[in-house]
């Protein structure tokens, strides 16, 4: 029993520590930036960087034009892969080319994401976005009067 209790541990912990080894890869996340050039004036982007495998990933681009409703597109990229070094896993930039459609008319995309920068074209357009840390504005207020509290964090027993 204490064989079995102890590789359910052992085995729990590693799964725990493979999961942190992969969270931070430089490229998922939120980014923020501007276009520059001829679109710099008109024209505002934002991605969503999820990771559909080690090698794959999908962005989630927030386009729009004079103040309007942005637009949501998606485009898809990978990486060649990953290596070791000094004992730490070096991720390889992701890219992404082809052509995505934005309000009927298909343009072309190229772009790569390293170290939290995602930068590239689009169209006519060139953009250079940085990763940030969305914060909720709710974040740190007390709950509503008439709110039920799950947890508050006082209490950790079970």
């Amino acid at each position: 029993m204490k064989r079995m209790n102890a590789l359910l541990l052992s085995a729990a912990i590693a799964l725990c520590g493979v999961g942190y080894a992969a969270d931070d890869d430089g490229v998922m996340g939120n980014y923020r930036g501007d276009f520059t050039g001829d679109w710099a004036d008109s024209h505002e982007i934002r991605a969503q960087v999820v990771g559909l495998s080690d090698k794959h990933f999908k962005a989630v681009l927030f386009l729009s034009e004079d103040d309007a409703e942005p637009t949501r597109v998606e485009a898809t990229g990978s990486r060649k892969g990953k290596g070791i070094s000094e004992g730490k896993t070096i991720f390889g930039a992701v890219k992404f080319e082809g052509e995505i459609e934005v309000g009927g008319e298909a343009l072309a995309f190229n772009a790569t994401i390293e170290d939290h920068v995602f930068e590239g074209t689009l169209g006519d357009g060139a953009f250079s976005l940085a990763w940030t840390d969305i914060v909720p504005p709710t974040r740190g207020q007390e709950p509503p009067a008439d709110a039920i509290v799950l947890m508050d964090g006082k209490n950790l027993d079970a």
